[in-house]
């Protein structure tokens, strides 16, 4: 996928500046197109490079300001405008901060740069993206069970540059709905999976990461190989979410991450891992969520169970007292415990996140101590309650 940044690597722009929309540089160009007139919903359909040449420049109609606030609503990519004497001599300030607003990345190149050449330049290295995108689809065939032989797999492998004999690891990206609490999956179009797919390709790159990617429907799955810790990778996905929501407000991502393994006939296994951290965080509800399939605990092992009606009738011994108490007196026991266990059993935190007084909570612990017959000091209790809140949620 090419994206606006590249067009600093194409040798028809060596003369290119980029002058706004710094934080568009990932947004994928899909096309260009040259402005002939400032009506341009009949020509795009959204992601092209809008080029400003003499063509639209010399109409007696022509207002910079009018046409690149059509292309922003029209969702293209950014736009490319020759600067000269008989050319675009200025650009208002307030346009410069519209586009900085809405991350739409405005370049500017002599008016002398030879058209042709960049769109001759510009085409290929399009088609030439599209063409390694498709190849990715290896990631897809590998993870969905296609059969490769192990000197096929290490040969598309070195196709793709990718080091398939190194730990693999797979990562899963869903994304979901956030007004509606059950987790519904959000529609977005391809060429928006593609721009988050691309995004999540150069922030593993940034940080010296071997990765592959591909995507089916709402969502973007990951192979890499590093051993640089979950500290990188929690950086890495906190800012996708972060900026993917700042692209789409109403948008919440699930990331599942399956187990390291040092086998690439395991890839499989750790996909299926990472399907499983998505179906334990729909179940407990979680949104903008990182689980990581090793930390899951003896939820992956809940998870397993066919007997489902054991684990509930084990929660129900154990919190069914404090559960028909909260539905009697529209208590918060139950919330109250969670939160304290949460918290290593610290009343002064557990106060703070829930905006209660130290005593309410105190006395709601001896409330829960009272209804369930046991100490909060004794550890059995404490692991018996924590496990019962993890089945509860859970189920």
């Amino acid at each position: 996928m090419f994206q606006c940044k590249d067009l600093f690597t194409l040798l028809s722009l060596l003369n290119i500046k980029l002058i706004c929309g710094n934080n568009g540089l990932n947004n994928i160009i899909r096309w260009a197109y040259k402005a002939e007139s400032l009506d341009l919903s009949n020509w795009v359909k959204g992601g092209e490079l809008l080029i400003v040449s003499g063509a639209v420049i010399e109409r007696n109609d022509f207002n910079l300001s009018t046409l690149i606030n059509l292309a922003i609503n029209l969702k293209l990519s950014g736009a490319l405008l020759l600067v000269g004497d008989n050319y675009i001599k200025s650009i208002p300030k307030q346009l410069l901060n519209l586009c900085n607003k809405s991350n739409f990345p405005i370049f500017i190149i002599p008016w002398s740069t030879p058209l042709v050449n960049i769109f001759e330049e510009l085409g290929h290295a399009i088609v030439t993206s599209n063409m390694n995108k498709n190849n990715e689809n290896f990631v897809a065939n590998i993870v969905f069970g296609k059969e490769y032989s192990k000197e096929e797999l290490l040969l598309k492998a070195d196709n793709l540059n990718y080091n398939l004999e190194n730990p693999q690891t797979v990562f899963l990206i869903r994304f979901h709905d956030n007004i509606n609490s059950k987790l519904n999956k959000i529609s977005l179009n391809e060429f928006k999976i593609n721009e988050f797919t691309s995004y999540i390709t150069s922030l593993f790159e940034s940080n010296d990461m071997n990765i592959i990617i591909s995507s089916y429907g709402n969502n973007i799955i990951g192979l890499f190989s590093s051993n640089k810790g979950t500290n990188i990778l929690n950086s890495i996905f906190n800012s996708f979410i972060l900026d993917a929501a700042k692209k789409i407000p109403q948008l919440s991502i699930t990331i599942g991450i399956g187990k390291t393994y040092n086998s690439a006939s395991n890839i499989q296994k750790s996909f299926k891992e990472a399907s499983k951290c998505m179906e334990i965080a729909a179940k407990l509800n979680k949104t903008n969520n990182i689980l990581y399939y090793e930390e899951l605990g003896i939820l992956s092992l809940f998870f397993e169970l066919d007997r489902k009606d054991l684990l509930k009738e084990f929660s129900n011994q154990v919190l069914g007292g404090l559960i028909d108490y909260d539905k009697k007196h529209k208590g918060e026991l139950l919330k109250t415990v969670e939160i304290y266990l949460n918290n290593n059993c610290n009343i002064i935190k557990t106060s703070e996140e829930l905006s209660t007084h130290r005593n309410t909570i105190k006395y709601r612990l001896k409330k829960v101590e009272t209804i369930c017959e046991s100490s909060l000091n004794n550890h059995l209790f404490r692991v018996n309650i924590q496990n019962a809140l993890l089945i509860h949620n859970f189920i």
